[in-house]
């Protein structure tokens, strides 16, 4: 029996959205086969275009020779969008590839921090002008800086190696740079050279490389700054860590990693007119020949994954459109809803299979959720028991049930026989018909009633109606026993 105030709340049923998703599988399926048409027929046409284009770009560039020509031509033919992408992506490439081969290529890179190795070589001057060494000393520092001298280490070290990662191995001198054993007087009279020690490389055969080409410029420095002697005085390899290398290191890794990525990415998001582009200057560039466009812009073709991607966003579209319509509608879409309303109980639920029909529903379905559904004959029976029962309890031998009447004709002959039986077991039952979905019933009939049960009609009955129906119960303090729900689901 119910004395307090009231509200019913529209909830979003999730699970009954989704049987009734499966439910409506014949529509579904259609509506995502007309997504899927609509997806790869925009695509295919989209490809179309794009391969009529790098086919006109593909005449420009059959004259190879002319590369910038050839380079210009297809960037010229592009819009502003994809000349600014494609140009974009080949200056990524550009930096990645520096990268890439500095790290290859670099000895400093992949020198350990750890066991960090200097040779370093020390040779006396003694110029017949003594205001002539530290002339002659920077003038030997200059030749250690020559490309004949980091042709003589790049051949002691790997006859392949570029010159350009020789002289980062060289350390400049500072000022202080002179050994214990030297005064600073001596100093000025000193040639210090260092140089780090590649991983895998012959100290003595390095050093003995250095050596032949210092004592190698002592004649022709003599004839242009003046005479001199020049002398090895020690030779030794300095072994300790390197902080500083190994924070340059990781650094540098980060940011590879970071220019991979990135160009990775921007490659993806490239359309395939652009890709092509890309692929025919990048070909151009690196003097490949031509035949490879054609494997880059292949002839258009219905896409699968266009399809596949358009049915799956079809479902998703009709699951949530739905959803919404469900919410909007504000009718009762499972015997939960009553559930919402405090101190509402549902007594029984009715469902009619037989009901199924149409494209937006399905016997087979509700047979899987309700596999083990009686008949309507045994389902009145079960609610005229249960109904008893509660009478019982509540002690009332008189209960009205408020039917749909024209509203659900089924319903309402399946509320007829109910009372029967509650009659035929001493329970003065009566049938009252609502006026429509919004459950409206005259004021006067309402307040003469009995305690009456509510017979709420799944995607008929208003939300709204039942709330009004159930205040109205309570300023007339008319007791409701419950509800009884009939689905068709």
């Amino acid at each position: 029996m119910l004395s307090n105030n009231r509200k019913m709340n529209s909830e979003i049923n999730v699970i009954e959205i989704l049987w009734r998703f499966f439910e409506q599988w014949k529509a579904v399926l259609i509506f995502s086969l007309v997504f899927a048409l609509l997806f790869s027929s925009a695509k295919f046409v989209k490809d179309t275009k794009d391969y009529n284009k790098a086919g006109e770009q593909a005449v420009v560039v059959e004259d190879s020779g002319d590369v910038a020509g050839s380079i210009s031509a297809i960037l010229d033919g592009l819009d502003e969008t994809d000349r600014k992408a494609v140009e974009r992506q080949l200056k990524e490439k550009e930096l990645l590839d520096a990268k890439e081969d500095y790290y290859s290529n670099s000895l400093v890179f992949h020198i350990d921090p750890g066991n960090y190795a200097q040779l370093q070589l020390q040779y006396k001057i003694d110029a017949a002008a003594e205001e002539e060494n530290k002339v002659l000393v920077e003038a030997y520092e200059n030749a250690l800086f020559s490309e004949d001298f980091a042709a003589d280490i790049a051949e002691t070290i790997d006859p392949e190696l570029d010159k350009k990662y020789v002289y980062e191995l060289l350390v400049i001198p500072d000022s202080d740079s002179g050994t214990e054993s030297y005064s600073a007087t001596d100093a000025r009279e000193t040639l210090l050279v260092k140089i780090l020690i590649p991983s895998g490389s012959d100290p003595a055969e390095l050093k003995d490389a250095i050596d032949s080409f210092v004592m190698a410029q002592k004649k022709p420095l003599s004839g242009s700054v003046g005479e001199h002697n020049i002398k090895l005085i020690s030779d030794e390899v300095v072994t300790s860590s390197n902080i500083a290398l190994a924070a340059e290191q990781t650094e540098f890794m980060s940011k590879l990693t970071d220019a991979r990525t990135n160009y990775t990415k921007n490659y993806a998001l490239l359309t395939d007119q652009q890709r092509a582009a890309y692929n025919t200057i990048t070909m151009l560039k690196s003097g490949e020949v031509n035949e490879a466009t054609a494997e880059d812009n292949p002839e258009p073709h219905i896409s699968v994954k266009a399809g596949a991607a358009g049915f799956i966003i079809g479902a998703f579209i009709y699951g949530v459109a739905l959803g919404i319509i469900l919410l909007l509608r504000r009718r009762t879409i499972s015997e939960a809803d009553t559930g919402y309303y405090p101190g509402v109980r549902n007594l029984y639920s009715f469902f009619n299979n037989g009901a199924k029909k149409g494209l937006f529903r399905s016997a087979a379905v509700e047979k899987i959720r309700r596999r083990k559904q009686i008949g309507l004959e045994d389902q009145a029976i079960e609610c005229a028991e249960k109904i008893s029962l509660v009478c019982e309890r509540e002690e009332q031998s008189n209960v009205t049930i408020l039917s749909p009447g024209s509203l659900d004709e089924d319903c309402d002959k399946l509320i007829a026989e109910v009372c029967k039986l509650l009659t035929q077991a001493g329970i003065d039952a009566s049938k009252k018909e609502l006026a429509n979905s919004g459950l409206e019933i005259k004021e006067k009939e309402l307040a003469e009633a009995s305690p009456v049960i509510i017979t709420i009609v799944e995607d008929k009955t208003s939300l709204d109606g039942f709330n009004k129906l159930m205040n109205t119960c309570k300023n007339y303090q008319v007791d409701v026993l419950g509800t009884l729900y009939y689905g068709t689901r």
